[in-house]
């Protein structure tokens, strides 16, 4: 509440945390309704439920789009199921012994709300807490983002997902790849590289919302739009020319789409 209180002139886009009664009221009351074809929008070429959904916390009137992304709710079905049997089976392979609740835990850690156990013959033997574990999958694929400003649903979507597309890109830059903390005692390799990414990130924003404009991000994500392009080829010849190949459709509807768009 102090967050919002504070961006009350400015534009935002947060998600709502389902630990208020009032983000409660919403998702029971919104999804009654959201699951109608009218409600469809395109994002990255899947078809996503979206309902503009208005509803006051203290003293602030909030407005946002509440989603259900029925692909996205399969997989987190599918991953909740999988974790559950998957610590099932492990706190049934154990040994009887003191301290067991202990190990219990320590293997169902935050899934301990859907298992239960108890010891029969000197085994231990699980069940699924079905109450716990349906009400998780009603909150699956569905999701409330609070906005202030001018966004559709496509484009308050795709903002908050690219936000978190670049969370990730520094989270792989600084574990997988290595790179943060720079090593490096130059102050000016530390200044070049970090300009690197920065202009990196420029061009990244500005396809974002050229894809936005030309609706391109209704039909491709941007990983898969560069894989697409990444299938074009240059030939040189004998003389050092260099020629393109022929474009496909996919192809030539991406770079003329991209090259309508007033970039600056």
């Amino acid at each position: 509440m102090d967050n919002l209180r504070l961006l009350r002139e400015a534009e935002y886009i947060i998600a709502a945390s389902f630990m208020r009664k009032e983000v409660k009221a919403v998702y029971s009351s919104a999804s009654k309704t959201v699951d109608r074809a009218d409600n469809v929008i395109m994002y990255e070429g899947y078809p996503i439920f979206c309902k503009n959904v208005s509803f006051s916390m203290d003293d602030l009137e909030l407005h946002g789009y509440f989603y259900h992304d029925v692909r996205r709710e399969s997989d987190e079905r599918a991953d909740l199921h999988r974790n559950i049997m998957e610590r099932r089976k492990r706190i049934e392979s154990l040994q009887v012994r003191r301290g067991i609740k202990k190990s219990i835990e320590s293997i169902a850690g935050s899934y301990m709300r859907y298992i239960t156990y108890r010891i029969e013959n000197n085994l231990v033997v699980t069940s699924a807490r079905d109450n716990a574990i349906s009400a998780a999958e009603n909150r699956m694929g569905r999701f409330l983002l609070v906005y202030r400003g001018e966004y559709s649903g496509s484009s308050c979507l795709s903002v908050y997902r690219h936000r978190d597309a670049i969370e990730k890109a520094f989270r792989i830059l600084k574990t997988d790849m290595d790179i943060f903390p720079l090593r490096d005692h130059k102050e000016s390799t530390i200044r070049g590289t970090i300009f690197v990414f920065f202009l990196s990130l420029l061009i990244r924003s500005a396809l974002r919302r050229g894809m936005e404009s030309t609706k391109l991000n209704e039909r491709y994500s941007m990983e898969r739009m560069f894989l697409e392009l990444e299938k074009l080829h240059m030939i040189e010849d004998q003389n050092g020319g260099l020629k393109e190949l022929e474009r496909t459709k996919k192809q030539k509807d991406i770079l003329d789409l991209l090259n309508s768009v007033s970039w600056w």
